[in-house]
């Protein structure tokens, strides 16, 4: 069996459920509003409010329904810019999980790979932040902290888990089909032409950049390519970097396109081709040989 259709249930769906505890825990407690609070000083930083807490924890169980969840931003500035971090930066579970592999394989340093990824987070926020500028208003009330009940607990995640069954599954699935028969047709052996052009630029052999190029239909299915490829810690450094900060995948940027139009999504993937290639060049000019 594909191991892109195993890890929807095995990584994903696991993930999507410890998150959606976590909130619903956080929201009955009382305690959500307050986190949003003590979040609102920090993501001031990069334009955004404590309301953003909530999509960008999601999106590190999976984006597409942490995209759907940005509607309770009010602001369309502010939504602009937690999609576009989400999209861009935030690495869904099944994503980490696999680069953990990907890292422990070709023994790559994890402290260059997070701070690449801060670095990269605190750049694109001032910039986004510095484009669309506009005053930050945040008013959270704050309700009394309360001890959860099991039957409110079990009916948000029945909520979260309903959405993600109906919405981000089918997706999860599809992509991860149409990904399997792309690559066994060979029509990406095409982009091996670019060996000259990838190992100049990016330092990287073309058969990575080809794992770069297809986050734009699933990222968790990215680093599993790397893994079939015989790559040195440094290579495997700047892939992994690259991968990390790239494109919105397929079931993401179908959302994407429902919550903030075409236009959104294109200038999303314009920044993430960017974000993905200055990170590239930038390691590649850094790293020791």
């Amino acid at each position: 069996i594909p191991e892109g259709l195993i890890v929807p249930f095995t990584i994903v769906m696991p993930a999507m459920l410890m998150v959606s505890i976590i909130m619903a825990l956080l929201e009955d407690s009382g305690l959500l509003p307050r986190y949003s609070v003590a979040f609102a000083r920090v993501g001031s930083l990069v334009g955004i409010s404590g309301e953003a807490v909530i999509p960008l924890s999601l999106g590190f169980g999976c984006r597409t329904p942490a995209v759907v969840a940005s509607r309770m931003i009010t602001r369309e500035r502010e939504r602009f810019i937690v999609i576009t971090i989400l999209s861009i930066v935030i690495p869904c579970a099944a994503t980490l999980g696999i680069l953990t592999s990907v890292i422990a394989t070709f023994h790559v340093s994890p402290a260059i790979i997070v701070a690449t990824m801060l670095i990269t987070l605190v750049v694109l926020g001032l910039i986004l932040n510095h484009l669309l500028p506009q005053e930050k208003l945040f008013v959270c009330e704050l309700p009394p902290l309360r001890i959860p009940t099991w039957g409110n607990l079990l009916n948000k995640v029945k909520i979260r888990f309903t959405g993600f069954f109906t919405e981000v599954l089918p997706l999860l699935l599809v992509m991860s089909i149409a990904v399997r028969a792309l690559l066994e047709s060979g029509v990406l052996e095409h982009l091996y032409a670019l060996e000259g052009i990838s190992r100049t630029l990016f330092g990287i052999p073309a058969e990575a950049l080809v794992a770069v190029l297809v986050t734009i239909f699933q990222r968790y299915l990215a680093p599993l390519i790397l893994l079939h490829m015989t790559l040195t810690p440094r290579e495997a450094t700047i892939a992994i970097a690259m991968i990390s900060l790239s494109l919105p995948c397929l079931p993401a940027a179908v959302m994407i396109i429902r919550e903030i139009g075409a236009r959104g999504l294109l200038k999303i993937l314009g920044m993430g081709f960017l974000t993905s290639f200055i990170v590239g060049i930038g390691l590649n000019m850094v790293l020791p040989l």
